[in-house]
């Protein structure tokens, strides 16, 4: 764990490692806690093609099997998924750049928190505020990364000048004191919720500061 630069508080990061998707680690970091393995994921694409089914092979024009699913790569609609798996912890995932945002007028002194998507690919990163301060939780990163608060916009733009996309995260985070993690031991969590591993299960690491 990485200790933040508030009062000695302990940072929640994972490193990728093994097979497991940068977009495990996003939603992980972002929720400060271990909450989503690849089952996880999995489990909410397939329900969302339970509900969804029709819209989503309009939309994306996946091909569907013999059963009339598609055969879906649970990376292909990540956006979707991770909206998905958030409205459990009641947060909204909206664009940078979409209307609804802008009309809101962003001031990243009132944002908390960002994912990030390199140029539509499979590579995902957060980026958000823990008591206080701003880090960026790249699981390629041995450690979470400070970002300064007056660096913040600047450091958005530099994110999209290398092809990142950006997502503002907006409802009630939990900090280093109140996880998810802890909450979940509480009332068992949403379904797509895990308990915590001992750390040599696990596939990633958290990253010593």
């Amino acid at each position: 764990m990485a200790e933040s630069r508030s009062e000695g508080a302990k940072l929640y990061h994972e490193r990728r490692g093994g097979s497991t998707h940068s977009v495990v680690h996003c939603i992980n970091t972002l929720l400060q806690g271990p909450l989503f393995d690849e089952s996880g994921m999995a489990a909410i694409a397939i329900e969302l093609d339970r509900r969804e089914r029709l819209n989503i092979v309009r939309k994306f024009g996946l091909p569907t099997n013999s059963s009339g699913y598609f055969r879906f790569d649970i990376f292909g609609v990540q956006v979707e998924l991770l909206q998905e798996a958030l409205k459990a912890w009641d947060m909204q995932v909206t664009p940078l750049h979409s209307p609804e945002a802008w009309e809101a007028k962003i001031d990243f002194e009132q944002e908390s928190a960002m994912i990030c998507q390199k140029g539509h690919k499979e590579d995902w990163t957060c980026v958000r505020r823990v008591d206080g301060e701003w880090y960026e939780f790249d699981c390629l990163y041995p450690a979470p990364e400070h970002v300064p608060e007056f660096y913040v916009p600047a450091y958005v733009d530099s994110l999209e000048c290398f092809g990142w996309t950006i997502y503002l995260v907006r409802g009630k985070l939990p900090g280093t004191r109140d996880t998810p993690a802890a909450r979940a031991r509480d009332d068992d969590g949403p379904p797509s919720s895990r308990e915590d591993e001992a750390e040599g299960n696990r596939d990633e690491e958290c990253a010593q500061a």
